[in-house]
Order: C-alpha cells, then structure tokens, then sequence
C-alpha cells in the first residue's frame, strides 16, 4: 500500500481508495490459492485410492482384452489426475509467500537427480528413450523439496516431447563461478520460436497432441526464482531439440 504520511490532504481520498483496491486484489489473490491448495489436498487421497483399486481390477481382468484395454485407459486418466493434483500442490509450495529462506539447507544436486532418475526409468523404457546422466557432485543451499519438484517437472517434460527411440540427458555439476548447474537435454522436436517467451508461462502447452496440463515449466521458473537461480533455454549443439540448464548461485 502506499504510505500517506506526509500526503497533502486533497489526496487523501485517492491514496485510499488505491490502498482499499490493492487489499482486494491480494484478498482474491490470496483466496484462490488457497483453494487451489485445499482442493489439491483433498483429491490426492482418494486419487491415490483410486488407482490402487483400477491397479487390482486391472490384474483380475488381465485375461479379457476388452476389460483391460477399458481398465488400461481409466488408469492413464487417472495418472494424468493424480500428476496435475502434485503439480498443483508444488505451485502452492512454490509461492513467494510460502517460501520460507530457513528452509535453505546444504544439498548435492546428484543425490536429488539420482533419486528422480529412478521414477522415470519405466516410462522411458515403454517409450524406448535412452535415459542417460552425466551427475558430478553439485552442492547448494536449497529447499531439497522444491528443488526435487523443479528436476522431476524438468524430466517429465524432457519425456513426454521427446519421440519414440529418442534420447534424453541430465547432468549437473559444480559451475564454473563457485555455484552449481542442472542441465536436461533432449533430442526432441524443440520449442518453436514463437514459443520461447511465453514457455515457462501456466497452461501454456507445445502443442495438443502431448498431453500435459502446461503447468511444468511455469513450476520449474518459480522454484528457480525462489532460490536465486537463471533458467536457461537453448539448442543441442547438433540436431534438434531443447536443453534446459538452470544456473544456481
């Protein structure tokens, strides 16, 4: 809000009137994410119930192709639900507002990519994609949280636009000024001109045909903003794709 001491009195009323405005936009600002959290919170539990139950039919009905190709379909739904309600939950953690600096601790970057290179290897696999790492040892004060959600969104990403029979690469490391990188690279089709401002923006989606719900990039940036980091977008040095490389200080 703007101060008023020291306002000539004719403009008393309009410095107020702005005060009043800006205290409604953050009160609706405030709301909605709240809501966006509450809502997140209470699907995740019966989602995760969910999928457990579909898992179980899914087993039974193995033998029968039209039960299993219906079961196969409602657990993709589902999985897709269950990613967009986490991706839903890391924008909450992500908010300025929520970001507490005391929550800064010393981690190894290695160690966080070595544990989320594990989630991704079955769905690499069922797209045949060389899932590879270059990991040196990458030290940095940081929410272990929140930068576990920026390399999970930066992996996921990578997956889901590179083709069949690609390759994808993450390396980190200690950077050449003291600080530390994060670098994911794929051989993908790339990110188009046009796209290249407005990537890291909420729901903004590369095209219709991957699914995604365009939330994954925009994490990634708030979580490198929070720690002080530059979030880089550039080429492979031969052939197509994108490599995503976030300088931490």
């Amino acid at each position: 809000p703007l101060d008023d001491a020291g306002m000539p009195r004719e403009l008393a009323p309009v410095v107020d009137a702005f005060n009043a405005l800006l205290g409604r936009i953050e009160a609706g600002a405030r709301a909605q994410d709240e809501f966006r959290a509450n809502v997140a919170h209470q699907l995740r539990t019966p989602l995760a119930g969910l999928q457990l139950q579909l898992e179980w039919l899914a087993a039974r009905h193995a033998t029968d192709p039209d039960s299993a190709r219906s079961l196969g379909l409602m657990l993709q739904a589902n999985a897709r639900m269950i990613r967009q309600t986490n991706q839903l939950l890391s924008l909450e953690r992500a908010e300025p507002n929520r970001f507490a600096r005391s929550r800064l601790l010393p981690v190894d970057l290695a160690e966080l990519v070595a544990e989320s290179i594990q989630h991704f290897v079955e769905s690499a696999a069922a797209k045949d994609i060389d899932l590879g790492f270059e990991l040196e040892a990458a030290p940095l004060q940081g929410d272990r949280f929140l930068l576990r959600d920026l390399v999970d969104n930066l992996v996921d990403n990578a997956l889901r636009y590179t083709p069949t029979g690609g390759r994808v690469t993450v390396a980190c490391g200690a950077g050449g000024e003291g600080g530390s990188f994060l670098r994911v690279e794929d051989n993908g089709p790339g990110i188009p001109p046009h796209l290249r401002t407005r990537v890291f923006e909420r729901f903004v989606r590369l095209d219709e045909q991957t699914t995604g719900s365009g939330l994954g990039l925009a994490i990634v940036r708030d979580i490198a903003n929070l720690h002080g980091a530059d979030l880089v977008l550039g080429e492979p040095e031969a052939g197509s794709g994108a490599v995503f490389t976030v300088h931490f200080p």
